[in-house]
Formats: structure tokens, C-alpha cells, sequence
């Protein structure tokens, strides 16, 4: 059991680089943990408390490598990993961890277009973790549900929905676990910022975004940088490009500290408009933007 301990802090200990630099790599070494407990397992004669925990753990290696790989623009490796994760906390009977990676599936699904998808995989994990649920992570499950409402045009609904995350929210205390710590105001504003841009409503989402940004705690850096590029993104779609450059400008000062392929094609594909565009203001990032990731 003491090994499953030391599992579960080097798990921590992946998240924290996650947030500060990115998991390009980190679902390597998730899934190289998997299979050594699998090979252990195959091996050992344990009784039924123990089988639990490994399961457990299984799980959540399974839940942080399928984030890691979703964050890096590997969907089908994220896929696997949450299929197999589902199946670890279903074995363990755990549902806060089943609610865990369907919030991370919720995610996937808005990221891939899927609208109603997204808002009921975070409805069951919601009514999964009824009796037992942790206010952070139904902030994070509420804030699914409106990113899902808004991809769908539904204005009423998603309002409602990021009211529901903010007062869960509320209601959080102090402390989270590594995989839930970066859910806070700064995140939930992000959430909204996501959401009005779908609403077609960039204004509102550049003031969400930009409070986010204020309020988010700087040892997320990669969130930080996922920031930066989705403020560059609203700047745009309101027709303030010169705002738009210095948010990408300052997205690249992080381009190489913080390694996230997602945000970073984001990042490439503004840098594509605006050079299709001619715009001369964006002439500078344009030519640093070259030099940068020609290295």
C-alpha cells in the first residue's frame, strides 16, 4: 500500500508540471506506471482491499495520461486512456474518479464539436457523485455544462449553468487535489470566455477573459498561456487587432517555458490570419513568431 502512496505523489508531482509547463510528454510516464503495476499484478496474490487501491490507482494514472495526451492534440491516445480509466474506477467502485475523467470527456467532446455530448457526460458525472460531491469539481462539471449549452446556441441555458459553477465554486474550501487544483474563479471565467465566444459575443468574452487572467494564481502558467492565446482569439473576433498582436505577443514570451500543443496550433493559426491578412501591426509578432519556432 505504501507503493500505491508513492504512485499517487508522483501523479501529484506530474500535474504540477502539467501546470506550470505543460504534459506534451507526461502521458509517457503515466502510462509506463500503468504498465508496471499491470506486470505486478500479474505476478502478486493480493487480497480484496489491496486489488481496490490498485484499481484505483490504475484509474487515475489512466484519467491523468488521457489528459495529458488530450492537452497535446491526441485524441484518440486521450480516448483510450479514459475508456481504461472508466473501467479502473468502475473495478475500484469509485465514482468521484468515474466523475473525474467524464469531466475530462466532457471536455474532449466540446473541444471535437460535440455539444449535447459534452453537456450529459457532465451531467452523469454531476448525478454520479450526488450523494458524495466534491463543490470544486461540481464547479468544473457546471462550467462543462455551459461550454456544451453554448456550443449549442443556447444563451438561457448557459447562463444558468456558469451561475451554478460560481456558486459551487463558493462553497469550495481551500484545498483540491493536484488534478482539480487549477479549477478557481480565473478558471470559471475562462469557462465563460469559451462560452460567449460560441454565443458570438467576443466583447463580453475579452472581459471575462482578461478578468480571468487577473485572478488566475501564477504557478499555472500553462493555463496562463492557454489564456493568452483564447484572449488573442476574442481580441480578433471583436475587431481589435493591435489588442489581439500584444496578447499573442505575450502568449509567445511563454512559448518556450510552457509546452502545449493544443494552445500552441491555436496560436500558429492566428499567426497564419494575420500574415494572410497583411495587417502591418502584426508584422513584428509575425517575423518573432518565425524566428521562435523555427528553433
Amino acid at each position: 500500500m505504501s507503493d500505491v502512496g508513492r504512485i499517487r505523489e508522483s501523479i501529484d508531482q506530474l500535474h504540477a508540471v502539467d501546470d506550470a509547463f505543460g504534459g506534451q510528454q507526461l502521458a509517457d510516464v503515466a502510462e509506463n506506471y500503468v504498465r508496471q503495476i499491470e506486470s505486478a499484478m500479474s505476478r502478486c496474490l493480493y487480497g480484496p482491499n489491496v486489488e481496490k487501491a490498485l484499481y484505483q490507482v490504475l484509474g487515475e494514472l489512466h484519467a491523468s495520461a488521457g489528459w495529458f495526451a488530450f492537452d497535446s492534440g491526441d485524441q484518440d491516445r486521450a480516448g483510450r486512456n479514459f475508456d481504461a480509466g472508466l473501467r479502473g474506477a468502475l473495478l475500484a467502485g469509485d465514482r468521484m474518479l468515474q466523475a473525474r475523467i467524464w469531466s475530462y470527456m466532457s471536455r474532449q467532446s466540446w473541444e471535437l464539436g460535440r455539444a449535447m455530448e459534452t453537456v450529459t457526460i457532465a451531467r452523469a458525472a454531476l448525478d454520479a457523485t450526488r450523494s458524495s460531491r466534491d463543490a470544486r469539481l461540481s464547479a468544473l462539471l457546471h462550467g462543462r455544462m455551459a461550454l456544451g449549452y453554448a456550443a449549442g446556441g443556447e444563451a438561457s441555458r448557459t447562463g444558468v449553468a456558469l451561475a451554478r459553477a460560481e456558486a459551487c465554486l463558493d462553497r469550495a474550501g481551500a484545498s483540491a487535489p493536484a488534478w482539480l487544483a487549477f479549477v478557481g474563479p480565473g478558471e470559471l471565467l475562462g469557462a465563460a470566455a469559451m462560452a460567449h465566444m460560441d454565443l458570438r459575443l467576443p466583447e463580453k468574452a475579452v472581459e471575462q477573459e482578461e478578468q480571468g487572467m487577473a485572478l488566475l494564481d501564477p504557478k499555472f502558467q500553462r493555463n496562463r498561456f492557454a489564456k493568452l492565446v483564447h484572449l488573442t482569439e476574442c481580441h480578433y473576433a471583436a475587431d481589435r487587432p493591435e489588442q489581439a498582436v500584444d496578447s499573442a505577443g505575450q502568449a509567445l514570451d511563454l512559448w518556450q517555458a510552457v509546452n502545449c500543443p493544443r494552445w500552441a496550433v491555436r496560436l500558429g493559426r492566428f499567426r497564419d490570419h494575420v500574415a494572410d491578412a497583411g495587417l502591418p501591426e502584426a508584422d513584428g509578432f509575425v517575423e518573432r513568431y518565425d524566428v521562435l519556432t523555427a528553433t
